[in-house]
C-alpha cells in the first residue's frame, strides 16, 4: 500500500507501534549476556525503524498540512 493511501489516523497509529517497537528494541538492546552479532541485529533493526518512521511522520504532516489548508479555504472571505 502507498503510504499517501493511509488516512491520518492510520499514520499516526503507525508511527504510534514504530515508538513503541523502538523501545522495546532500545531495553532489549540492554540486556546483558547479548553477544555483539545480536547487538549488531539490535541496533540495525532500530535505525531500520526510525527511517520508517521517519517516512510515516513526513506523510503524516503533508496530511495534516492539506487537512489544514482545507479548513482555511472560505475563511478569509467572511
Amino acid at each position: 500500500m502507498d503510504l499517501q493511501e493511509y488516512s491520518i489516523e492510520e499514520l499516526e497509529q503507525i508511527i504510534s507501534e514504530q515508538q513503541k517497537k523502538i523501545l522495546v528494541s532500545y531495553q532489549f538492546l540492554k540486556e546483558e549476556g547479548l553477544n555483539e552479532t545480536d547487538k549488531k541485529r539490535i541496533e540495525d533493526d532500530i535505525v531500520r525503524l526510525k527511517n520508517q518512521m521517519f517516512q510515516y511522520q513526513i506523510i503524516l504532516r503533508k496530511k495534516y498540512s492539506e487537512e489544514f489548508k482545507k479548513s482555511q479555504v472560505g475563511k478569509g472571505d467572511q
